[in-house]
């Protein structure tokens, strides 16, 4: 495979995002959920704080406490370039990317690479989540990182420098989002499996085919404790009580689990995005079994841990709350093995290898029909409520309400989330005593069981609709809020 035709396919795609880069989210991409609408301002709103007022928080907001890395990968671009949507977006989409990049850099896996691209980087959720700026594409690059450290790893019989750069690369992708702190597990497992091949080879427990176990269970183990002494002990406190929160009751009881599976399986899996991915799963799995045996090289670390990835991901399947973006890594390393089965066909088959690139290709354009009915529906309504707030006075007050940062990215106003019996939402006008609350219609519980009249409290209201929701925007009065 031409490696100048694997950079043609990964420049055009990177260019195929740019159109979306300043729509709104799609709206089916996770409709389950706001998901996107009102994530992608409150992972950035304590930094826009910060660089906007000089005012950081912890507890403020639930988003830093849990990937605190995500903020500090954003620094310095918001720095150099402004805290915009457009430059947040461009940095999830410009570092997943790079990493494909450097994968299409190791020899011998520039077909993969290839295959990758064309079946994986254009699924739907998957394509539309690149360029959102939300930590998930994030942590999944920081783990193919780990897999490409693991392979360099393998190329030099398991060297200490990438054994250490591949612990080093799963510990930043739960540092993005603590959520993927199962990932920790990836790299002893697979290094567990490497030691017991070849003591089984040499049928003895020789001390040197366990070292590489070792050294990547110490490097893990040491960077699961830098992160218990560094991040979670100094918070604790807010930590247990977001964590509590966020992971609390997220899994059935024994009685529902088939239910639970049943509405997964029928609402968010089986769906006319992904059929199509999870039906050539099945039939690449099996082809990476049966001729990964006749394997010798960097394709074996490559389908080990990925193996092994995909296990520790189904998990994620009988959970209760299944938004799109939590199976995102699932999606995405059932994509690798896809492309390794494929790659694997058209190493074995000579005569067939055209037939299988063909089929590759079909998988893509599939997928390429669904992201262009994407393009067909994108909407502004977010953008015209942004440029609505930048050309408002907010007389140095805030700004509130679950919608509040992914309304403002165009404002210098601070914004402060609050979530109904869990975040902010004790007396919240008499504590923040804002200029705008932003609530969706049907939705005030947090105000009116606390016997807060908006209408009351304002000089103006004025609506917008987004998506499926009714925004409304109510301008306080600062006297009768006193």
């Amino acid at each position: 495979m031409s490696r100048r035709l694997v950079y043609f396919v990964l420049i055009f795609l990177l260019l195929c995002h740019f159109p979306f880069l300043t729509a709104d989210p799609d709206s089916i991409v996770d409709w389950a959920t706001r998901g996107p609408w009102t994530d992608e301002g409150c992972y950035a709103a304590q930094l826009r704080n910060y660089l906007h007022q000089g005012i950081f928080n912890v507890e403020e907001n639930v988003t830093f406490v849990k990937g605190p890395l995500f903020n500090v990968i954003q620094l310095p671009f918001f720095w150099l370039f402004g805290p915009k949507l457009v430059v947040a977006r461009l940095i999830v989409l410009l570092f997943a990317f790079f990493v494909l990049f450097l994968f299409s850099r190791l020899i011998g896996l520039e077909l993969f690479t290839f295959l990758l691209l064309v079946t994986t980087l254009t699924q739907f959720q998957l394509f539309h989540f690149t360029h959102y700026a939300l930590p998930e594409m994030i942590c999944i690059g920081f783990i193919l990182l780990a897999l490409y450290g693991f392979i360099r790893a393998h190329e030099q019989k398991f060297g200490k420098r990438w054994l250490f750069l591949a612990a080093l690369f799963i510990f930043l992708s739960y540092s993005v989002k603590i959520q993927y702190v199962y990932a920790a597990a990836i790299l002893p497992v697979c290094l567990f499996l490497f030691s017991m091949k070849n003591s089984f080879e040499q049928r003895k427990l020789k001390k040197k085919n366990w070292l590489p176990f070792t050294y990547g269970t110490v490097f893990t183990i040491l960077f699961l404790a830098i992160y218990f002494l560094a991040w979670y002990w100094p918070n604790a406190d807010f930590y247990d009580y977001v964590m509590g929160n966020e992971t609390g009751k997220r899994f059935p009881s024994s009685d529902l689990l088939w239910k639970t599976l049943h509405f997964n399986w029928t609402k968010f899996l089986w769906v006319e995005e992904l059929w199509i991915h999870i039906t050539a799963f099945v039939f690449a799995l099996p082809v990476c079994f049966v001729f990964m045996r006749k394997q010798k090289n960097s394709l074996t670390p490559l389908f080990v841990f990925s193996l092994i990835w995909l296990i520790v991901e189904l998990h994620k399947i009988p959970m209760t709350y299944l938004p799109k973006r939590y199976i995102l890594s699932l999606i995405f390393v059932m994509g690798i093995l896809i492309s390794l089965g494929l790659c694997l066909l058209i190493k074995s088959k000579g005569k067939l290898k055209y037939g299988i690139i063909g089929v590759a290709l079909l998988i893509g354009l599939y997928n390429t029909k669904v992201n262009a009915k994407a393009f067909l529906r994108k909407s502004y309504d977010l953008k015209a409520i942004n440029d609505y707030l930048a050309n408002c006075e907010f007389d140095e007050r805030l700004v509130i309400g679950t919608w509040s940062s992914s309304c403002s990215w165009n404002s210098n106003v601070r914004t402060i989330p609050v979530f109904y019996e869990y975040l902010n939402d004790i007396e919240p006008i008499k504590t923040f005593k804002p200029r705008l609350v932003v609530t969706e219609t049907g939705n005030t519980d947090l105000f009116t069981t606390q016997n807060i009249n908006l209408e009351e409290l304002s000089d103006s209201s004025r609506s917008f609709n987004v998506w499926k929701y009714e925004l409304i925007f109510w301008w306080m009065n600062q006297e009768k809020m006193n």
